[in-house]
């Protein structure tokens, strides 16, 4: 294995850890794991791959950059999402390793993680599901961890 392909694991793994925290961009990292992956003759990294992805993380810093500011309760959840997005994510690979599972499912986890943190005692209850606030949040928490999640995936999926 070469140091690009080792790199690459652990930018990988360092964008999903940083998707915990809800001021670090890890998907800057993942995206240069995959970028290392690709420099590396990964299996299924190519142009196309890496153009896909790089309008995701575009999306995704152009939405964290834009989306209202202001309540307290969205940085507490933020672990709730990024562990139902890696929960789903994982399972939607076992399931069918492909990328739309894992891309889908992921999206159902965050969705999921974030009911989990609303039905906790520091949890929103007053938020309802599908208000602005509720879909801001998974907007902002949960789309990072999934673009995040998933490149990671990619990323382990080519060069393991």
């Amino acid at each position: 294995m070469s140091v690009l392909a080792i790199s690459a694991l652990i930018l990988g793994a360092l964008g999903v850890l940083a998707c915990f925290v809800p001021r670090l961009p890890g998907v800057l990292a993942s995206y240069a794991g995959l970028s290392c992956a690709w420099f590396a003759g990964a299996d299924y990294v190519d142009g196309s791959v890496l153009m896909f992805w790089f309008v995701a993380v575009a999306l995704v810093l152009g939405i964290r950059a834009f989306a209202p500011r202001g309540a307290s309760w969205t940085m507490r959840g933020n672990p709730y999402v990024v562990v139902g997005v890696i929960a789903g994510s994982l399972l939607g690979y076992v399931s069918a390793p492909t990328e739309a599972a894992v891309i889908t499912s992921g999206v159902i986890g965050a969705f999921f993680g974030a009911l989990a943190f609303r039905s906790t005692p520091l949890g929103p209850k007053e938020v309802p599901v599908f208000s602005p606030d509720f879909i801001n949040f998974l907007g902002v928490a949960g789309l990072r961890a999934v673009v995040a999640s998933s490149i990671c995936g990619i990323i382990a999926a080519s060069i393991l």
